[in-house]
């Protein structure tokens, strides 16, 4: 049998049940809520009342001219320029990023390092390392040829722990036993030519 709701606003809403033989219960929740339904216009399930494991934003940036730093013995990473914010929406947010790149050099040198690793700001403060997220490799071939890229991909799942800003930044550093040279990063060099680009996207999971 359909129940008929008046509304104050002299129309009405009737709920009916589809004609079964079987019985149903539906159970209304111990609060104060919306009802969603396919027909709603413009509502959208609560970031909240997501399952774990929910993408809740997602946000990325590209950039296509290169990051760049003199080539170093001291092991000492520098900031590569390229950033992505995301704000989570509770602290207990998991934040997913994924990092690709490549990385070259224009010295000729042979035993060239690179190393990359993913810092984070939190709130506008000082960048600090994320932990675990890191991406090393070591060219050591016989004749290295100036100007080449190897691609890399880094991906990390972070726990910010905050609904603060989250600023994140990929650090590098170069080795070679010589200075004179360039390490790159999403690039060959900064002439301008074969720009492979650095491509960051940044998820927050719900946990």
């Amino acid at each position: 049998m359909p129940v008929k709701l008046n509304s104050s606003g002299g129309g009405s809403v009737t709920i009916d049940v589809p004609s079964t033989a079987s019985s149903f219960t539906l159970t209304a929740p111990a609060a104060t809520a919306t009802l969603i339904t396919t027909g709603s216009s413009g509502q959208v399930i609560p970031k909240a009342a997501l399952p774990t494991g929910s993408v809740l934003q997602v946000t990325s940036n590209t950039i296509y001219s290169t990051q760049t730093m003199s080539i170093t013995t001291s092991g000492t990473l520098v900031a590569s320029g390229f950033t992505l914010p995301i704000t989570p929406t509770t602290n207990t947010s998991k934040i997913l990023i994924l990092y690709t790149s490549t990385f070259g050099s224009t010295s000729s040198n042979s035993g060239v390092g690179g190393n990359v690793q993913m810092y984070r700001n939190v709130g506008g403060g000082s960048y600090g390392f994320v932990g675990g997220s890191y991406n090393t490799y070591w060219n050591t071939i016989a004749t290295y040829i100036a100007y080449q890229q190897l691609s890399f991909t880094i991906m990390y799942l972070d726990s910010p722990a905050t609904t603060s800003q989250v600023i994140y930044q990929p650090y590098f550093n170069v080795s070679c036993g010589t200075a004179g040279g360039l390490g790159v990063l999403g690039g060959r060099n900064t002439d301008g030519l074969q720009y492979s680009g650095s491509h960051m996207i940044a998820m927050e999971i719900a946990a």
